[in-house]
């Protein structure tokens, strides 16, 4: 699709698995066809950026002889996502990328669906994908049962239960109605905004038990050494907002083969998973990462920030979002810290992050307009410039502290 900065071409590798010798083709690609830049999505997908019009073909071909072009293949899934140790995790109920596989084939065929309607399917692990922005949550409660809820902006609205056996004819009679209801007009196409009435009558179609919800878990590890349940080990690291260059990804490539088995896995908190990595390459992997601009280290305040493309990327922008997002990261340690988390948005699509967080800033002309405790469609209680912001972030320790420190006039 096109860009501020040329056209983006958005890769879905199954289950988030890419190998070496993928990445080291993709990083050529960029380089050769686009502006070498490219992003992690908030699905676990990647984006290849600057690509010109002529290219756009030759980069196709290049793709597929390297296995990655085509969304109609067998194993392709794109709606849904799953963590990026699926099928390897050794605390999951169950195999959730088995299970992704067996509901995409299921949900594929049904009609009058949004186009990025997306169901997260979570066996129950170290990755809990109840954090992300999904339509549609499925959660292991054991071997035996999963919950399901539905996307709102408070959460999952946990509707009922089911075997994993039954899931995925469950899933596909339960987007049957709710495509009926769009339809009908009685039910908006964003699952976040469906009316309160709709999962009863949507678990009532798909047959459902009676709803659980499912048991808390830790936070999911955004960067550093992951610690597995049976002795093993991986490590996570983050591109500073999702942002690589192809000189990173053919470091990651390399990475790959010398520390662990020679695949990686893309993260939807737009990260990079080494699922299995020795114990005495732990320290060499990490010091690696952080020698090449990526975040190994899971206090690392850039984590807690989130930020679109923005200017010049993006031609919605008028603001440059990553670079303003690195300068409130340094000025905020203390706030976020505290557990809070700041958006920087370029326009009020809120692509990064549509939720709510403790500060967020929507571009507006070359300033930002500030919400605190909300999300980017929520009214603003200032308009400022970054270098106003960055000043007054400096003297905020807590999320109670962000309403009185921008007040001002918009």
């Amino acid at each position: 699709m096109p860009t501020g900065d040329g056209l983006l071409v958005r890769l879905h590798p199954p289950l988030g698995r890419l190998n070496a010798v993928q990445l080291r083709a993709i990083a050529a690609a960029a380089q050769r066809h686009g502006n070498g830049r490219l992003d992690i999505s908030g699905r676990g997908n990647l984006q290849i950026r600057g690509i010109g019009e002529p290219s756009h073909p030759i980069l196709v071909d290049e793709l597929a002889a390297a296995g990655l072009s085509g969304s109609a293949g067998p194993g392709a899934l794109a709606r849904v996502i799953v963590s990026p140790l699926a099928g390897r995790d050794p605390a999951d109920q169950l195999d959730a990328a088995v299970l992704a596989r067996q509901v995409e084939a299921a949900v594929g065929s049904v009609q009058g669906l949004p186009g990025k309607l997306a169901i997260a399917v979570d066996g129950g692990g170290i990755f809990p994908l109840v954090e992300l922005n999904a339509d549609i949550y499925v959660v292991a409660i054991d071997s035996t049962a999963v919950a399901i809820g539905l996307g709102s902006a408070a959460g999952p609205r946990w509707c009922g239960t089911t075997a994993p056996s039954e899931l995925p004819m469950a899933l596909a009679a339960l987007l049957t109605g709710f495509a009926a209801a769009i339809a009908s007009g009685k039910a908006p196409a964003a699952m976040r905004r469906a009316p309160a009435d709709l999962p009863a009558a949507l678990a009532a179609a798909a047959r459902l038990a009676p709803p659980a919800i499912p048991r808390s878990r830790p936070a999911t590890p955004r960067a550093g050494i992951l610690e597995m349940p049976d002795g093993g080990a991986g490590v996570v690291v983050a591109p500073p907002f999702g942002r690589l260059e192809a000189a990173q990804l053919i470091e990651v490539a390399g990475w790959a083969k010398r520390f662990g088995d020679g695949e990686v896995r893309l993260s939807p908190w737009r990260g990079i998973v080494f699922p299995s990595v020795r114990p005495e390459h732990l320290a060499a992997l990490t010091a690696l990462a952080c020698g090449a601009g990526l975040i190994a280290e899971p206090g690392d305040p850039r984590l807690a920030v989130f930020a679109c493309p923005g200017s010049p990327d993006c031609a919605n922008a008028s603001v440059a979002t990553r670079r303003d997002a690195s300068r409130l990261a340094a000025a905020a340690g203390p706030l976020l810290r505290g557990g809070a988390r700041i958006h920087v948005s370029g326009c009020a699509k809120g692509c990064a992050h549509p939720g709510r967080a403790a500060l967020t800033l929507v571009g507006d002309g070359g300033a930002y307009r500030v919400v605190v405790a909300g999300s980017p469609r929520d009214p603003a209680i200032a308009r400022l410039a970054i270098g106003d912001i960055e000043e007054r972030l400096r003297s905020v320790e807590t999320s109670a502290d962000l309403a009185s420190r921008f007040a001002g006039k918009i």
